[in-house]
């Protein structure tokens, strides 16, 4: 019911647009690595990207690994759309579980996000968004979401994200808050910056600071690096890799 409700919303939201038939303005933001977005905002019809990556956290039974494939494309002007699989890998200890690689997949993920706000004078954009992750056995996550970002200038950007999430198998929603910034070398071949991501779940709040990096390693591929932080403990710490690879966009059909 509540995706239904998110679809409808955002096809509401996308027809006054596509009866105007204009080219979607766009402000060219700096995005997270970590807590990436479905689309970039102002996204362009025929755009699409292919991520595919891991964290890396070492604990006591072992390496951990949750590696992940994602598409994700914009269908319309503005509207972008994302298919991710989140998978889990674990390479067990030796000395406590014997020996070998343990490999499944975690969830299914689905997403849109809608872009509701483009302004070149202020070079500020936000969309909403929404995602649903199904772990299986009616186990369903529910994840509306704003984003905002701004553009200082030519180099530095800013980010504020922030979602409620609520569980079907749990009696109580939490929320999320990652505030980002970075600055973006000439060409935009290097991004510098850092996630600060705020989990408000009760007890089980926490922090976690994300510094990263972006190269550029051909004119359509990038490779970003983050760093985990948690203050909270040194178990969180992790490492995250993400390869980027952005084909050239689908050109429109041209009419009779």
């Amino acid at each position: 019911m509540v995706l239904k409700r998110s679809l409808f919303l955002l096809l509401a939201l996308w027809l006054p647009s596509a009866a105007i038939g204009q080219r979607t303005l766009k402000v060219k933001h700096a995005e997270p690595l970590y807590l990436d977005l479905v689309r970039d905002l102002g996204a362009r019809r025929g755009e699409q990207e292919w991520n595919m990556g891991s964290t890396f956290r070492h604990a006591a039974a072992g390496l951990t690994l949750h590696p992940f494939l994602e598409y994700e494309w914009a269908p319309v002007n503005r509207l972008g759309a994302e298919i991710e699989v989140p998978l889990y890998a674990g390479v067990v200890n030796p000395q406590t579980e014997g020996t070998g690689l343990r490999l499944g997949v975690h969830s299914l993920k689905a997403s849109l996000q809608w872009t509701v706000l483009v302004r070149q004078r202020g070079q500020l954009s936000a969309a909403m968004g929404y995602t649903q992750e199904n772990y299986g056995k009616q186990a369903i996550e529910h994840r509306p979401c704003l984003v905002m970002a701004k553009r200082w200038g030519r180099r530095f950007h800013t980010l504020a994200y922030t979602a409620a999430i609520t569980h079907t198998l749990e009696p109580h929603w939490y929320g999320e808050l990652n505030l980002a910034a970075y600055y973006t070398s000439p060409g935009r071949k290097l991004m510098w910056g850092t996630e600060f991501y705020r989990c408000f779940k009760g007890a089980e709040s926490y922090t976690a600071i994300r510094p990263q990096v972006k190269m550029a390693l051909g004119p359509r591929t990038a490779l970003g690096v983050v760093y985990s932080i948690c203050p909270q403990t040194a178990a969180q710490q992790s490492l995250f890799l993400r390869l980027i690879y952005e084909p050239a966009p689908k050109s429109r059909k041209r009419s009779a």
